[in-house]
């Protein structure tokens, strides 16, 4: 009787072991599913991360080139606006050096006339080489002012020293006779050049431009002018020089 129950307490504790290592390899294959799950999950989460990065570092990049951009716009507009004013400071230098130089050169033509005058207050018979080149000068002068900007910048001082030019140079006895827009006459002493022009009514002749300026010493012709003549086309002018009124 002993015998039977020792080995019915051994079958049943067989069963038992049995059970438990069934349930165990149940188990075992259940946390090995479990596993597999997790490592497939960690695989789609690493990617969804590297994804999710990669995109932050483009998004990043992006706003770095954003600000670098934003950040070189002013310093271009800075550079260009700088480049502008240095070029008008150049311009602005270069013009009032030229004004200046135009400006001594007058000065010292006015000095030459002064003395040139003292040195011949004793001759009978002056030489009237110096004043007919200073009287070339100032008429250059005048033109070049009158093309010049009035709202450039020392061409008052540039003015101011031609009139006292031209106040040393008449104080002396020379006079610079003013021709340019004057009606052209017989009895006007240049050398006329006759040029058609749209401009004039029919029989007018205006004289247009002055080549060479005519000079008067004391009251007398010294220098005859070069005159350009402009005229109606179907008027007849008459070619070549005028002379009349000589002295």
């Amino acid at each position: 009787m002993k015998t039977y129950i020792i080995i019915c307490l051994l079958a049943l504790a067989v069963l038992i072991l049995i059970a438990d290592r069934i349930s165990l390899q149940e188990e075992i294959r259940r946390l090995g599913n479990v596993t597999a799950f997790l490592e497939v999950s960690n695989a789609d989460f690493k990617k969804t991360v590297s994804e999710q990065n990669r995109k932050i570092e483009i998004i990043q990049n992006m706003l770095a080139e954003k600000e670098i951009s934003r950040s070189s716009e002013p310093a271009y507009w800075l550079i260009a606006f700088l480049a502008v004013i240095l070029l008008l400071a150049m311009l602005f230098l270069l013009m009032r050096q030229k004004l200046s130089l135009t400006t001594e050169r007058l000065d010292r033509e006015m000095r030459d006339i002064r003395q040139f005058l003292n040195n011949n207050d004793d001759e009978s018979k002056p030489d009237h080489s110096m004043p007919l080149r200073i009287g070339q000068e100032i008429h250059r002068m005048r033109k070049r002012i009158a093309a010049m900007p009035k709202e450039t910048k020392d061409i008052r001082a540039l003015e101011n020293s031609l009139k006292r030019l031209e106040e040393s140079f008449n104080e002396s006895g020379y006079e610079i006779i003013n021709l340019l827009g004057q009606p052209f006459t017989e009895g006007l002493t240049v050398h006329a050049i006759f040029a058609p022009s749209e401009t004039c009514r029919p029989g007018e002749k205006i004289i247009s431009k002055v080549i060479q300026p005519q000079i008067n010493y004391k009251g007398g012709l010294l220098q005859a002018a070069e005159v350009e003549v402009s005229y109606f086309e179907s008027a007849n002018p008459l070619f070549g020089e005028k002379n009349a009124n000589k002295n």
